[in-house]
This record gives structure tokens, sequence and C-alpha cells, in this order.
């Protein structure tokens, strides 16, 4: 060809490996426009809950999706993590890696389901039907989620960062027209779980395309299950120790409570969504380098997020009281306070936020460690201060912790 002829064959595949890089830095900016857009929608959502719901329901709502979140990442058991990970690594066996993952995360999330039942009766009236629900959006969730690793692996980044607020206008439309028409929690599960079985279908679809062409065996012991309850062990920890004080709020104070925390939580976590973008694709950034160049790419990313989340932070803590009594409703006055409180410690968190995948894959052990002893100090600490302060003292809990983690992570980041 005429390519070969002036010596610009690329037979070794080095111009489509720079290709798929360049638009892996393409996806942090769409990852974040399109969840900035997804948390545009859920904070519309939210708005209309908290106006349809009573207090009580609002609270049983908020703790049920906290406990979503963990037993996402516990029936996750680090097979994403190992995913991205194979796939950075050994891309040519992208579909087997995919079909054993997607197939290994639907079997846990099962279980999962039966986790979210038992710890929301231990601190709530049971609810059946929404348990139900739920039990359905952790199944799409963990076919969805699976899927994303591939897309942002493959450069296709775009096609999750237009499903995010595609299907929150799902749960937006369909939760709005239920609530409208006189509809409970049982209502608002079956919207969230639309959602989720939407993106399921729609994800799963793009990224079994994505990977049709990738024909090699998986290399032994890629994604074994030794390796992946490690990295599962440490990033449940790690969202354990983030969403337990929502549900020690419930054990220990009210379902009313639970809704104001919950509030704040939801716009300090909006705030903190650039962080997340980029933490998603750190794993595909950063495992391709040699380990000197990783990590001072590492510090680059960090070093970004902790001036933009800095920066969301004041403008957070200047407009919070306008922010929630607007959106929320004067029923929210008591989450100020507590919203204040957690965004004072944002930079810690967009730090560890994004450090965390990094070292989780490095020295899955170590995050163990560092977890174990922060979910102990975050306990502690809400036993101590929610009595004394309330909802207030779960946020100083959080804030104090975050900055430890940040800490630790990044003197683990130069060792790693």
């Amino acid at each position: 060809s005429c390519r070969e002829s002036v010596g610009l064959a690329d037979p070794t595949g080095v111009g489509a490996r720079h290709t798929r890089l360049l638009r892996q830095f393409a996806a942090a900016p769409a990852l974040t426009v399109g969840r900035a857009s997804a948390a545009g929608v859920s904070a519309v959502w939210f708005v209309v809950m908290a106006r349809h719901l009573p207090l009580g329901e609002m609270g049983a709502v908020t703790l049920l999706l906290a406990l979503h979140a963990i037993a996402s990442v516990l029936c996750d058991g680090g097979q994403s993590l190992l995913l991205a990970d194979t796939l950075a690594r050994h891309g040519a066996s992208g579909r087997a890696a995919f079909r054993v993952v997607a197939r290994r995360r639907v079997g846990l999330s099962l279980l999962g389901s039966l986790f979210v039942a038992a710890a929301f009766s231990a601190v709530s009236r049971p609810l059946v039907l929404p348990l139900a629900w739920f039990a359905a959006s952790l199944v799409a969730t963990s076919v969805y989620t699976t899927a994303a690793v591939v897309l942002r692996d493959r450069g296709l980044a775009w096609v999750e960062a237009a499903n995010e607020p595609l299907s929150r206008v799902i749960v937006l439309g369909l939760g709005s027209w239920l609530l409208a028409r006189g509809g409970g929690v049982s209502q608002v599960a079956a919207a969230y779980a639309t959602g989720d079985i939407c993106s399921a279908l729609g994800l799963g679809l793009v990224a079994s395309r994505a990977v049709r062409a990738d024909t090699a065996a998986l290399p032994h012991d890629a994604a074994g299950w030794r390796r992946a309850s490690a990295l599962g062990f440490a990033a449940g920890l790690a969202l354990i120790y983030y969403r337990v004080d929502t549900w020690l709020v419930a054990a220990l104070l009210t379902g009313t409570e639970v809704a104001r925390y919950a509030t704040a939580y939801r716009v300090f976590e909006v705030l903190g969504l650039p962080a997340g973008a980029v933490a998603s694709m750190t794993v595909p950034w950063v495992r391709k380098l040699p380990d000197e160049l990783g990590r001072a790419r590492l510090a680059r990313l960090t070093a970004a997020a902790i001036v933009v989340s800095a920066l969301l932070a004041v403008v957070g803590l200047v407009t919070a009281p306008w922010l929630i009594r607007i959106l929320f409703g004067a029923g929210y006055r008591a989450s100020v306070t507590p919203l204040r409180l957690l965004l004072a410690g944002l930079p810690a968190t967009a730090a560890a936020t994004v450090l965390l995948p990094y070292v989780v894959v490095k020295r899955p052990s170590l995050v163990v460690g560092l977890y174990w002893g922060l979910l102990a100090a975050n306990v502690g600490l809400n036993l101590i201060l929610l009595p004394v302060a309330g909802i207030a003292g779960a946020a100083v809990a959080t804030g104090l912790c975050q900055v430890v983690a940040a800490w630790v992570l990044a003197r683990c980041r130069r060792r790693a």
C-alpha cells in the first residue's frame, strides 16, 4: 500500500492505541458534563420527591438509596476495577473479560438485594414492594456499570455521558407522573428501577458491540476471584465508610433527620462530580504508563480536582441558605449547617476520590487497613456527636475522616 511504501504502516497498532488514548482524555470533560447534567435532573427529581412525600417517607427513600449505593459496591466484589485493569493491560481479551465480569456481578447483586432488605428492616418498617423494585435496580446497575467500564476503555465514554442525563430524565418523568397520581415510596422505587433497566439494556448492547472483535482468551488469573476479592473488599469498605453515616442517622435519630441530612449530602455530592468524573478514568489513564510517569500524572489530576473543588466549595458555602430554601423549602432549613460543614471538606474529598482507584489497584491490602480505621473512626465520631449535635455532628465526622483519608492516600500514591 501507499502507507507501507513510505514507511507509514502501523503493524503494531500503536496508532490505534494513541487514538484510543486521545479519546480517553476527552472522556473526563464529557463525563463531567454528562454527570453534571444528570445531577441537575436528579436535583429536580429530589426536589419533586421532597415536595410530594412526607418527611418520614422521604427519609425511607434516602435510606434505601444509601443502602443501594453500599450494596452496589459490595456486589461489585472488585470486578469493575479488575475489568478496567484487565482491559488496560490485555485489551484483546475484552469480550471474554466483559462476559465473565458481567455474569459474576449479576449473581452477586442478587445476594446484595438480601443485604439491602436486612439493613433497611433493621432500622425501619419493612417495605416489601419498594425493596423488590430496588432489587431489580441493583441487578440492572451491575450490568450497566460493567458496560460503562468497557466504554471508557474503548474511547466511548460519550455514550455513558449521554446515558447519564437520559436515564435520570426517565426517572424524573415517570416518577413525577406517579407522584402526581398519589404515589409513594413504592412508585419512587419503580421509577428508579425503570431508569436503571433502560441503562442496562442500552449500555450493555453498545459495550457488547465494542468488544465483539476481541476474541483472545483471558490470560491465566487475569480476572481471578482472589485478586478481585481483594480489590472488592477494599472498595467495599471505602463505600461503607462513605455511607454509614446515613444509616447511623436513621438508627439514632429519626426519618425526618435522615431526609434533612441526605439533602445536604446530595448537594455536597453534586459539587463533587468533577472529581468523580476524573476518578472514573484514573485507571485507564494511569495504568498504561510506567509507574513513575503514572504517579506524576495522578498527582496533576489530583491537584486539578482539588482546585476545582475548592472553588465549588466556596460557591456552595456562600449560597447554601438560599439554595436549600429555594429548592427544598422551609422544612429543610436545618440542612444548611451540615451542608456547610461537608463543603469545608470538599477539597479533601476530591483528593481522596481521585487517588482511591489507583491505590486500590496497586495496594488493596493497604486500602483495606486504611478504611477499616476510617470506618471505625467515622462510626465512633458519629456515636459521640449525633446525640449531641444532631446531623451537624455527622457532617463533622465525615469532614475530619476525609482529611485523614486524603493525606494517607497521597502518601500511598508516592510509594505505590
